[in-house]
């Protein structure tokens, strides 16, 4: 990016890691520009989601991502390549340059407090779970959303 170092206290990256060639690069070039004391919103689908959303099929996603593009395009719906993360290969790339804070426990506990459609006695039924279990299952929410911030002692 065309910026200096440390020129961000804030830098949000909404639904566009999986659109990057290199995960790594996204998240280094992130950790470059952003300030010592700065945060990092980071949202991205699930890989493990069973519906992939950007081209809305069920479970096809699951399979290796080069095969993955290959079956989209033998089936004529190919338009991009998509990287998908997991959490778990979120939190180990995000883990070389930040700690990482998951959000979409909060989002899948309270959806209305986050503006999201979610009918009433839905939104009550998600507010009655213990936080504790949106948390152990992190891993499975359909949107990955974490507080991102720089490891302390790092360079720029």
């Amino acid at each position: 990016m065309p910026f200096d170092a440390q020129s961000f206290d804030i830098v949000i990256s909404n639904h566009v890691i999986e659109h990057v060639a290199d995960a790594d690069v996204h998240l280094a070039e992130i950790a470059r520009v952003l300030k010592p004391d700065g945060l990092v919103y980071l949202a991205t689908p699930n890989r493990l989601w069973p519906w992939e959303v950007h081209y809305r099929v069920l479970l096809l996603h699951y399979l290796p991502q080069p095969l993955f593009m290959r079956v989209l395009k033998f089936l004529n719906r190919y338009y991009e390549d998509l990287r998908l993360l997991s959490w778990f290969s979120l939190k180990a790339k995000a883990g070389r340059h930040f700690t990482i804070r998951p959000v979409s426990d909060a989002v899948c506990k309270w959806p209305k407090r986050y503006y999201l459609n979610v009918n009433d006695r839905n939104a009550r039924i998600l507010a009655w779970v213990p936080l504790a279990v949106f948390r152990g299952l992190v891993w499975i929410h359909p949107t990955l959303i974490a507080v991102l911030r720089p490891k302390s002692g790092r360079s720029g």
